[in-house]
């Protein structure tokens, strides 16, 4: 998909270095993230009601998983990155969601593996749901349960995490060993914890 103009009306087309889009909730702004020559990765902002692009930020290779909007000004995006972790044979995609401020062009990844939850687990992408004021994301991660060095338990729980700027999760729900997903309701309650 590429944006373009036909004599005065925007129009989309389809185009292979596009590999993510969303609209924002207005419908007047679109976000992107394009594939340059050299498969870097560049998120990008268009105004379609001013016709002109907003914002463009280089996201190296960085694969792109999903992309959203949350307000005309936040943009979700989820990115991964494939990595060779020592111990482990085979590669694997690191992936992580970041939130980007439109107004001040700031990004900031929502959780990082050592900040309160534990190090080295990967897929930390997936939001589960949203406050209803929109302030914060819930999401999966797992988290230390016990011992500050040494984990008596690793427990699969549902972290608050703030989206306007980068800060220490907190605990939501307080998972189990055996916890696999969270499902929050649209004005921020929590449904159900899966088991299995």
């Amino acid at each position: 998909i590429s944006l373009g103009l036909v004599g005065s009306e925007m129009c989309i087309r389809d185009s292979p270095n596009i590999v993510d889009v969303a609209v924002s909730p207005s419908g007047t702004r679109i976000a992107t993230v394009k594939k340059t020559t050299s498969n870097a990765k560049v998120l990008i902002i268009y105004s379609l009601s001013e016709r002109k692009q907003l914002r463009a930020l280089n996201l190296g290779d960085m694969d792109s998983e999903g992309l959203m909007f949350l307000a005309e000004d936040t943009v979700i995006l989820k990115a991964g990155k494939e990595k060779d972790l020592l111990a482990y044979k085979d590669a694997f995609t690191l992936s992580t969601a970041f939130s980007v401020n439109l107004k001040t062009g700031q990004i900031h990844q929502l959780l990082t593996p050592g900040k309160g939850i534990v190090v080295g687990q990967t897929g930390l992408g997936n939001i589960s749901g949203l406050s209803s004021d929109g302030k914060y994301a819930y999401m999966p991660a797992f988290e230390v349960i016990g011992g500050r060095n040494h984990a008596e338990k690793i427990n699969l729980s549902l972290m608050k995490v703030r989206l306007d700027k980068e800060s220490q999760p907190q605990t939501y729900k307080k998972g189990h060993t055996d916890s696999i997903a969270y499902y929050v309701h649209t004005n921020g309650t929590l449904l159900a914890e899966e088991r299995y």
